[in-house]
């Protein structure tokens, strides 16, 4: 018995690992204490903050445009032909660019104007390439009714 009794205690012994502390109870604490931490008692120096060598716009600072109300009145007046935009530091600020003919800009120096000519102006239409009304050369023209 006193053999058996010295190889279970042997055996149990073995089996817990040198590093691992002994098994939790119900009288420890949950979650352990914190040790003593091993830094020093003086904190470390903040790191300096990191800035840019120059500094980079990735986005267009927001502009107060004056009349916007009159301005967004403009734009949802005309947005199914023209988009509105606003240039501060230029001769006519107000610009407006055709949604569907990329080259056209008419620009004005205040939102009156700008209105007239946007109401005044129709760009000129353009004739799609699939449609050719010149007769193809060799053929009759088509004509209705019976031949």
């Amino acid at each position: 018995m006193r053999l058996i009794r010295t190889l279970y205690a042997s055996l149990f012994e073995a089996r817990r690992r040198p590093n691992q502390p002994p098994p939790r109870h119900a009288r420890t604490p949950w979650p352990p204490v914190p040790r003593a931490s091993r830094k020093s008692p003086v904190p470390e120096p903040r790191p300096k903050e990191r800035r840019a060598k120059r500094p980079r716009s990735y986005a267009a600072a927001p502009v107060a445009v004056p009349d916007s109300d009159r301005f967004g009145e403009l734009g949802a007046r005309h947005r199914h032909r023209w988009h509105l935009a606003y240039a501060p530091g230029q001769a006519a600020p107000y610009q407006a660019h055709h949604r569907a003919r990329t080259g056209i800009v008419l620009a004005a120096g205040d939102p009156d104007t700008l209105d007239f000519a946007l109401t005044a102006f129709t760009p000129p239409s353009y004739v799609r390439p699939y449609l050719d009304h010149r007769p193809a050369r060799g053929r009759r023209p088509i004509t209705a009714g019976v031949i």
